[in-house]
């Protein structure tokens, strides 16, 4: 895996490599903390995960806020307190955590107005796909102190720009499914039914896979919210409803269409097929450009690798047990590996760690809420066609910025 540890400051190489069995650690700066360096670390999150829910492993399913629950024990332990946004003294923040700007304008233009010398960390999680905002151009001059990004171009061109990709639940080898492979179904996808067109964007792309394995006579099954309503008639010739817990769903299959929300962004490897590892299931993945550059290639099936679906259907349906048990032990190989260390949530709490110990040792400067606005302002007036181009995803954003001034 290639880090960008020249020419960048922020920019951070691999981390000593663990096994998953070994304790967390965290490098607790006793400096910092007698000094009284960092008091209060708030996160400025979606209203759902408010009143602290982000740190409660039930407020999501699927184990996605294992990272921040890490993340909170080793703030804790390093004598930081941190909580949500909406359970903080705005002029008590020294740190403020946001992943959507778009969405959370409101509340950091207040915490700056409380609290002037306040550091921003930006950890976007979203692709520019979802949110015009985390376009590389835009978000290497969003102004914040610091950015924790997935994005390998993005982190490669700013500065400020740190790798740490999406922090995934910790996978335990011994507690991967088995089922026999003659038992299991052919073929699942869990998707919500989100249609956005862009450029860049699988949702389509995903469709013409229902499309096309719903007619054949292999079992292909559709899981996940807003597709009861659909008409389109591969949906509901395969639709089965919604996904509790999707390990429970995915392990009673062979293969899983992994599509990401887009393709294009280097580094953009999220849950999904981190979802098909956990439960036995191997991936048919589509994204992230240079995936294999993280993740070996014998652990999925590269949807590019052919040159259409049948070519890719004919190379299913002949795959022997063999075959098939040679993804599953690939992939119980790789979560052995520091490569895979990567994308776990205890490396994500460890890089934010480390990040706000960071911007605590360098020396505090004053910004005005003028000057944020002002920053923000420029940036739409720079990009205006790619502001109207995508209206729908960031007209909070717009609205908030013209109620600001």
């Amino acid at each position: 895996m290639d880090w960008p540890t020249t020419g960048s400051r922020f920019c951070f190489g691999p981390s000593r490599h663990k096994t998953l069995s070994e304790p967390l650690r965290f490098v607790c700066n006793d400096v910092d903390t007698q000094r009284g360096l960092v008091s209060q670390v708030a996160f400025a999150i979606e209203p759902s995960l408010d009143r602290n829910r982000l740190f409660d492993i039930t407020a999501a399913r699927d184990a996605c806020l294992e990272c921040y629950i890490l993340l909170k024990q080793a703030l804790n332990k390093n004598g930081i307190n941190c909580a949500t946004l909406d359970m903080c003294d705005a002029s008590s923040i020294d740190v403020l955590v946001c992943s959507d700007i778009g969405i959370s304008l409101r509340e950091a233009i207040k915490v700056i107005k409380s609290h002037p010398m306040v550091r921003i960390l930006y950890i976007p999680t979203e692709p520019p796909v979802l949110s015009c905002l985390h376009s590389s151009a835009i978000l290497g001059v969003l102004p914040f102190d610091r950015v924790l990004s997935w994005n390998d171009d993005f982190v490669r061109r700013y500065e400020h720009g740190v790798k740490c990709s999406i922090g995934q639940p910790l996978i335990d080898p011994e507690l991967i499914p088995s089922q026999p492979f003659w038992e299991k179904r052919f073929l699942v996808a869990i998707y919500s039914n989100k249609m956005l067109r862009h450029e860049n964007g699988l949702y389509e792309e995903r469709i013409r896979a229902f499309d096309f394995f719903s007619g054949k006579s292999a079992e292909f099954d559709l899981y996940g919210m807003g597709w009861d309503k659909s008409t389109h008639s591969s949906v509901v010739s395969s639709y089965l409803g919604k996904c509790g817990t999707k390990k429970d769903i995915l392990k009673n299959y062979k293969f899983s269409i992994c599509f990401e929300n887009s393709k294009g962004y280097p580094g953009y490897i999220t849950e999904k097929i981190f979802d098909c590892f956990v439960s036995g299931t191997v991936p048919i993945y589509y994204g992230a450009p240079n995936v294999q550059e993280y993740i070996p290639s014998a652990c999925f099936i590269d949807f590019r690798d052919f040159a259409s679906y049948e070519d890719l259907y004919q190379f299913l349906v002949n795959m022997d047990d063999t075959e098939y048990q040679a993804y599953l032990d690939a992939v119980k190989e790789f979560i052995k590996t520091p490569q895979y260390y990567e994308f776990t949530s205890k490396r994500y709490a460890e890089i934010v760690l480390e990040q706000i110990q960071s911007l605590m040792n360098e020396p505090k400067s004053r910004r005005t809420v003028f000057g944020f606005k002002l920053a923000l302002l420029k940036i739409v007036m720079m990009h205006p066609f790619l502001f109207l181009k995508n209206i729908n995803r960031c007209r909070r954003f717009l609205f908030d910025l013209v109620a600001a001034w």
